[in-house]
């Protein structure tokens, strides 16, 4: 019998173990998306304002990213089910304290004891998910799968606390989270093997703790900077010159780090590949424009008078686009279509989405006008997401893949930060107390409008660049035949 079957005690079916596999991934991925659909609420539970809400999503994004970089390391050293039994523990219990603890202060610990867990997770649910699959479509079908589960857990989390919030307090949210998790942390208990592991005990040495400080400053000023920097009015503030030079020198310092250091966190010189280059620019725009959406739910919620228990159509929309589109996906390039073609179908996708935004885009509208471009905009997510990150990770090595992980995900959350900090100068005049909301309804169209089109411009420009790479590549396959 394989290392991988030994996980699960034998008399576990096969998709009884799948299950069990997708059921902790999700129980981990709904605390990240959990309320960021209802800051408002959440901001008036704790007393607090909409950006440090806002600052406590971003800051378990951080956490997951730096966090990720120990993870390899201690799948390695625990035993699958000890490893997977502490995690959801531990996330069960953070969410007793948040159901029962109203304070700012212990909310935050929370969310990174969340954010912790979350990263734990999600790498062993990959690495669970791969040994389910025939090698041959192990990684495209995991991937399908684990980014379909992120991809949807957004609109999931809305559908659900909006309801809940329709009835009940902020804080039964998390009441929620505790009665889905403790079946799930019942079943691992039961189900897995108390000695399986992926590979044999490797000891926790060698490790760059003076790289992780780094990482982590590095993370932390980037979410802080880009939660607060419109805010604090940017470079006219003190403290963003302190931070922003504070993060200039802790960048230099890790990459030096990195690069001199024998065993570093994330070997760096893996951005020498000139197509890895190219795939981690192409996340962190995907990332930039998927952020969009929240300007989307603005819209609806602030100029045209949506709540949010209306805007169930419009998930329920994206979430069958996620879906369609990782299915089409993972069929073609099983049958063995090239990337390069669904990455230019996908941005299409995008295009088309916000070309019909614009067009929706003023002081009148009903819910159901947007479900089809937010159907669009799920299937770009889709189509997109999994090429985007076998062409990235593809153009290296095996043995450095992992790293390559690291740097795949740190590019997305880059572009996560981007895009709340665009976000964030769209919206500051219009979240201000001393500005009439009325007034400026057709200001925050107007700009919603122009950097809509700004972004239209911009993926037309990737698909041209992509047809035109095809082209090349074609032209070039026919001159060798010949």
């Amino acid at each position: 019998m394989t290392l991988h079957l030994q996980i699960f005690k034998p008399w576990v079916s096969e998709w009884l173990a799948r299950s069990i596999i997708f059921a902790v991934l999700m129980t981990s991925l709904f605390s990240f998306s959990l309320y960021s659909s209802n800051t408002k609420i959440a901001a008036t539970f704790y007393g607090v304002d909409q950006l440090d809400i806002q600052y406590s999503v971003v800051l378990l994004y951080a956490v997951i990213v730096i966090f990720l970089t120990l993870d390899l390391r201690i799948i390695k050293y625990f035993r699958v089910k000890d490893y997977l039994i502490f995690g959801l523990a531990l996330n069960i219990l953070s969410y007793i304290v948040c159901f029962y603890v109203r304070d700012w202060g212990v909310f935050l610990a929370c969310r990174i004891i969340q954010g912790i867990v979350c990263s734990l997770l999600c790498n062993i649910v990959l690495n669970l998910t791969f040994a389910r699959l025939h090698p041959s479509r192990a990684k495209l079908i995991g991937y399908a799968v684990f980014y379909g589960g992120l991809q949807t857990s957004g609109p999931i989390c809305a559908i659900y606390s909006t309801h809940m919030l329709e009835y009940f307090n902020f804080n039964y949210l998390f009441a929620g989270l505790i009665v889905a998790s403790i079946p799930v942390w019942l079943l691992v208990w039961i189900t897995f093997n108390s000695a399986g592991r992926f590979s044999r005990k490797v000891p926790l040495y060698h490790f760059d703790w003076v790289g992780l400080s780094l990482y982590c400053y590095l993370c932390l000023i980037i979410s802080y900077i880009s939660v607060y920097g419109k805010f604090l009015k940017w470079f006219d503030n003190f403290k963003v010159i302190k931070l922003s030079v504070l993060l200039l020198i802790t960048a230099i310092l890790f990459t030096i780090r990195e690069l001199r250091y024998k065993h570093p966190l994330i070997e760096l010189r893996t951005l020498k590949v000139g197509n890895f280059k190219a795939g981690l620019l192409l996340l962190t725009f995907f990332y930039v424009f998927k952020g969009t959406i929240g300007l989307t739910y603005v819209h609806l919620e602030v100029v045209l008078g949506v709540s949010p228990v209306n805007m169930v159509p419009i998930w329920l929309a994206n979430i069958t686009g996620i879906c369609i589109g990782l299915f089409t996906t993972a069929r073609l390039l099983i049958m063995g279509k090239p990337i390069i073609n669904l990455v230019i179908m996908g941005f299409s996708c995008l295009t088309m989405y916000f070309i019909y935004m614009l067009a929706l885009l003023s002081s009148k509208g009903e819910v159901y006008d947007f479900v089809l471009p937010l159907f669009f905009f799920g299937l770009a997510t889709g189509t997109l997401i999994v090429p985007l990150v076998i062409f990235t990770l593809g153009a290296l090595p095996l043995r450095t893949a992992f790293n390559g992980s690291l740097l795949g995900i740190f590019a997305r959350y880059l572009g996560f930060c981007l895009s709340i900090m665009i976000n964030n100068q769209l919206l500051a005049s219009f979240r201000s107390p001393i500005i009439n909301k009325v007034e400026t309804q057709p200001m925050l169209v107007s700009s919603i409008r122009n950097y809509y089109s700004i972004i239209i411009v911009t993926v037309l420009i990737f698909i041209v660049y992509l047809i035109t790479c095809r082209a090349i590549k074609i032209i070039k396959t026919k001159n060798r035949r010949q």
